[in-house]
């Protein structure tokens, strides 16, 4: 049997369709002015990967991921998944999270966690999350990005009841938006 394909810091990701206003938010929410810089970063590094300009989305990555990830293997890689995942259907924004100055993070500041899902033609599942940091006021740098998804011939392969589990098991927020087909 199959097994499902996991993708974590994968590449393409999704441009939000819900309006920011129906975007649940938790922790503290941002100023105005930082979630419209949260939105607009959000807006251009999924609008760079759909459109297959992998050189402006890496623009936006910060120095704590491209310290290990090449332009080449990020480009590489959305090429890879663009492949895989076929033709994108439809995308949502399922949560923003808001954290200032976190214990565990490596600098202080603002984070913001932007969670999605997805529906791509070859795919059954696909949700995760994008991490931001404000860098300096109004710029926000790419410190983490988390995708997981399954194929359809993994997913028909695995037992319904298992198959169900899966929005919860990849850690889906919105999990209406999440149903496997």
């Amino acid at each position: 049997m199959p097994t499902p394909k996991l993708a974590i810091l994968a590449a393409l990701a999704l441009i939000a369709a819900a309006p920011p206003s129906a975007v649940p938010e938790v922790g503290e929410p941002g100023t105005a002015a930082e979630r419209a810089a949260l939105m607009t970063a959000t807006k251009t590094w999924f609008d760079a990967q759909d459109h297959g300009k992998p050189t402006h989305a890496y623009k936006l990555i910060g120095p704590s991921m491209t310290a290990y990830l090449t332009p080449q293997l990020f480009a590489d890689a959305q090429a890879r998944f663009a492949s895989e995942a076929g033709k994108l259907d439809r995308r949502v924004l399922t949560r923003i999270s808001w954290y200032r100055d976190p214990p565990d993070a490596p600098a202080p500041g603002l984070y913001v966690a932007t969670d999605f899902t997805a529906r791509y033609a070859n795919l059954d599942l696909m949700c995760g999350y994008l991490m931001w940091h404000e860098a300096a006021p109004g710029r926000f740098e790419l410190v983490r990005e988390e995708q997981n998804y399954i194929d359809h011939a993994a997913a028909k392969a695995m037992p319904p009841e298992r198959r169900k589990e899966l929005p919860k098991l990849f850690g889906c927020v919105g999990a209406e938006e999440a149903r496997v087909d």
